[in-house]
Order: C-alpha cells, then structure tokens, then sequence
C-alpha cells in the first residue's frame, strides 16, 4: 500500500493480514464458516502471547464465559472489563486474547474479557442485557471495587449501551468507559466512511454495513440516539479508519451533554489496530493510554 499517511508498522499488519485469508468471498459465507475462518486468521496474530501475571477462566450466573487477566505487579484497583470487536457476529476470548493481554501488561488493570453472545443469533438488546447481567455479577461479588468498561469496535458500541443501562445502579462505581475505533454513529455519509471504506485499510465500508444489517435495524441501536448519562469517557480513534469520524461525532455529542470526555487520534492506524499487536508498538502506546486515563478517575 502507497498510502504516505500510514504507518510503516500498520502497512506491514494489513499485509501479513491479507496474506492469511482464504480465497472467495467470507461474508457469503454461511455464518459457521464466517466465524471458523475469522478465528483461524486470528491465530498468527495470538502466537508467542505477552505474558501477564496469571490467568482465570469460568463462567458467570449469566452462563457468559470470562478469562481474567492478572497484572505481574497486581495494585489494588479497579476491574476492567473487556467486550472485543468482530462487527457483532464474530470473535471469542481467544481471537481477541492478544488485546485483553496488551490492556492488562500496559494499562496495569486486572482485565476480565466477556465472551457475549452473537448476532444474528441473539438480538441486539438481548446481547446488551447479557452483558450488563454480567457485569453486575462481576460487581455484586466484588462488592465496593470500581469497574470500567472498554470495547474495540462493535464491542466499544456495546460497552457504549452497557454503560447507559449500569449507571443508574452502579453511579460511581462504574469508573470510565473506553472505546477504541468504535462503531459510535450508524452513519455512512460521514466523510470518513467514503474516504477510508474502499478495503485497503481493512474493515470496508460493504462489510460495514453488512454488519449493521447482522445486528438490527431499530435505530435504539444507534449510540447517536442515546440520552441516558454516562461515566467519563475515552474515546480513540484511528486517522485511517473508516469509523473514525463517528468517534469524532459521538464524543462531541458527550461533550455537548457534559460528560468529561478525552478524544484522541491514533495518526497512521487504520481500523483494528489493536489485534495487531505482534507487529505494531504503538498497541502498547495505546494500552497504557487507557491505563493513565483511568488512573486519573480513580
């Protein structure tokens, strides 16, 4: 790719990344077939993982499987819990292990990763009340620990209405919010969405949206549409990413409604930066943004 703007470390991921997928067209596919292809590609970008001080794994009251992630220097602090990307219908905690790593070894959080249902199979508000289930069994047995929320992707789009519905019984305790290159607007005149949507930097804009026609057509689903308060919020967006403005879109929108919101630009990163960590340094560089951000709140 000639494009001057991206990072020599992201060209490289999004070659190494278009090299590891199978010919013909995925979302075709039978949905099986979608997610089987998806995890195998994820496996080149998982090997040697970051170590951590320990892991957990178990299931919750909500039958929601978890994998906890222990610090090697663990400091009493909050709980950061993790919703992974994958447009809503793909993903599991091993394709999105490698993130929850890099958030756990650079943010310096104990980290518990959700592994919540999918679309099209479950529909939107049933995915969004299993994770706010989850999440407050996660606080009800950890009682008086403050717990933040971060997601990448789809997964920030959930955390975004996760965080709406746990405010008004978590209040204080529900420490920050967190999204990286989020699916915050269901825009796709944006000037990004033109700009960035041709498939070279990844995530395309058809694919887009037919991941928005997987999840539901009611506009509740729309992060642009919510009202209900929410806790600070970080939100990072990628310069080459076809979602990107909806970042800039949705955090103004925070900023507008008083909520104490930080937006910032990953320059020269395209869309899923994050779980490709192997290659790219600036994962870290992002993780522990994440980790200093959250620090100030507590």
């Amino acid at each position: 790719m000639s494009d001057a703007r991206l990072d020599p470390e992201m060209a490289e991921a999004l070659r190494l990344n278009a090299g590891l997928q199978p010919p013909g067209d995925r979302d075709a596919m039978p949905m099986a077939e979608q997610r089987r292809i998806f995890s195998e590609t994820r496996v080149f970008w998982n090997e040697s993982p970051l170590p951590v001080g320990g892991l957990a794994e178990g299931r919750l009251r909500t039958s929601i499987a978890y994998r906890r992630y222990l610090p090697k220097h663990a400091e009493p602090g909050p709980l950061l819990v993790y919703l992974h990307g994958g447009g809503w219908v793909v993903g599991t905690l091993d394709t999105h292990d490698c993130v929850a790593r890099n958030l756990c070894r650079h943010a310096g959080f104990e980290v518990c990763s959700l592994d919540y249902p999918l679309a099209p199979e479950t529909f939107f508000e049933q995915i969004v009340d299993a994770i706010v289930r989850s999440v407050a069994d996660l606080a009800m047995i950890e009682p008086g620990r403050r717990i933040a929320l971060c997601g990448d992707s789809a997964g920030a789009h959930l955390a975004v209405f996760a965080a709406a519905r746990l405010m008004p019984e978590l209040g204080e305790r529900l420490l920050g919010l967190v999204s990286v290159y989020g699916v915050l607007a269901r825009r796709d005149d944006l000037p990004s969405f033109a700009a960035f949507g041709d498939g070279r930097y990844g995530l395309s804009s058809e694919r887009m949206r037919l991941y928005w026609s997987h999840l539901s057509a009611d506009s509740e689903a729309d992060p642009l549409s919510l009202d209900s308060e929410l806790p600070p919020t970080l939100v990072v967006a990628a310069e080459l990413d076809l979602l990107r403005d909806s970042s800039y879109l949705f955090a103004a929108g925070l900023v507008c409604r008083g909520v104490l919101t930080v937006c910032e630009t990953q320059t020269g990163m395209a869309h899923a930066f994050m779980g490709y960590g192997r290659t790219i340094g600036r994962v870290a560089q992002c993780a522990r943004r994440v980790g200093t951000f959250l620090r100030q709140l507590d």
